[in-house]
């Protein structure tokens, strides 16, 4: 490939709004973890470039925020298209669970945008941040049941594939067909449940659930960053 049609690929992604955010969402996680280990090597001799990060992690935050501005529609319509196709009925509640839930997480994160450039003031700034973690934990969580029982569909699948191959009852291309399938849904509930449950500490650092360092909430953050970055390069680019 070429070098202009490696830039063309590039433009295409970064053309996409979730595109730029994932970009956006490493160079955030990513310096957040920079900050913390600069300070944690020399806290006085770094404590002037760590700053600097600092402001730029907050900087990209706010444009992030102003980037998801039209979100809630996109979890709306995520509920619609939900109820209308999704024959699973605990899939789908929690479907409409996760998305009604990060609707409201983003109403309030852009409450907390406005706040951030000087439009709002919130009386109870604490309680602004309490309620988008609560929002957007909740909506997390739905997602991960979501996931988890999807893992267990999949596991039933295998068993009940062993029990047919016992009886004889698939020829080998059926079976190697099956095979292959279970094999690619349990590779991709995997890395969805690795994601989800690392995307899942930043809220619960929030609310104080659990006690995390700025190092490990960054470099996590950046991770999953990039793993969500790498699902929309393939969804853009058609999986190449």
């Amino acid at each position: 490939m070429s070098a202009v049609q490696q830039i063309a690929r590039i433009t295409k992604y970064t053309a996409t709004t979730t595109g730029r955010d994932k970009v956006y969402r490493f160079i955030q996680y990513f310096s957040r973890f920079l900050a913390f280990r600069l300070l944690a090597a020399d806290p006085k001799g770094n404590k002037e470039l760590a700053g600097k990060i600092t402001k730029l992690v907050k900087h990209l935050s706010l444009s992030r925020k102003l980037m998801r501005v039209g979100r809630p529609l996109e979890y709306f319509l995520n509920i619609m298209n939900g109820i209308a196709t999704q024959k699973d009925e605990f899939i789908k509640y929690c479907l409409i669970g996760k998305n009604a839930a990060l609707s409201v997480w983003m109403v309030f994160d852009f409450l907390a945008w406005a706040q951030g450039v000087g439009l709002w003031k919130s009386k109870n700034p604490e309680l602004l941040s309490l309620r988008t973690n609560r929002f957007w934990i909740t909506g997390l969580i739905f997602g991960l049941m979501s996931t988890w029982y999807q893992i267990t569909g999949v596991l039933k699948r295998h068993l009940a594939l062993q029990k047919v191959k016992a009886q004889n009852k698939l020829t080998a291309e059926d079976t190697l067909a099956e095979e292959k399938a279970i094999h690619a849904a349990s590779k991709k509930l995997a890395r969805q449940v690795f994601q989800e449950s690392l995307d899942i500490l930043v809220p619960a650092r929030g609310l104080k659930w659990v006690t995390l360092t700025d190092g490990f909430i960054g470099l996590s953050g950046a991770l999953t960053s990039l793993m969500g970055a790498e699902s929309q390069w393939k969804k853009v680019h058609g999986g190449k």
